[in-house]
């Protein structure tokens, strides 16, 4: 699969709708709903591909996809390149990354996160737009709904 920031993860458009995604899917999957705080989002999961995608909370666009496979970027194998090259690879590309932790790495130029796996993997975890433009959930949003 090919990874284009914003854009799609091999044929999985992020402009793709729910139902959209289910037409293309050749393969069992398995859907369900994401919670995160006080939201709902849609989710549908491939097994066989190691595919999980988050919609928005109506369907009609893919936030994130979640991938543990092969995905190329830029002719780099994200999913099997060793961390540590991944990290040269982002630090020359984008001066703005981040490390989250020491097995952790975001993007938000490219619109990507990287978590080292423990079997010489990745697992990797793609953005739409408009995934990025949503308000981050915040301590005091967690405090408020667990609290009220």
């Amino acid at each position: 699969m090919e990874f284009i920031p914003f854009i799609s993860v091999g044929e999985f458009l992020f402009r793709n709708t729910i139902e959209e995604i289910k037409r293309l899917v050749k393969e069992n999957f398995i859907t369900g709903v994401k919670e995160e705080l006080d939201k709902k989002y849609l989710s549908l999961y491939i097994p066989a591909r190691g595919i999980f995608i988050v919609f928005s909370e109506t369907g009609d666009y893919i936030r994130t996809i979640e991938v543990e496979n092969d995905v190329f970027f830029q002719e780099v194998n994200l999913f099997r390149m060793s961390f540590e090259n991944i990290k040269c690879f982002i630090e020359e590309n984008d001066e703005d990354y981040k490390m989250i932790d020491d097995c952790t790495l975001e993007s938000e130029k490219y619109g990507f996160l990287i978590v080292k796996n423990t079997d010489n993997s990745n697992v990797l975890t793609f953005y739409s737009k408009k995934y990025l433009q949503e308000d981050d959930i915040s301590p005091d949003d967690i405090i408020k709904y667990y609290l009220g």
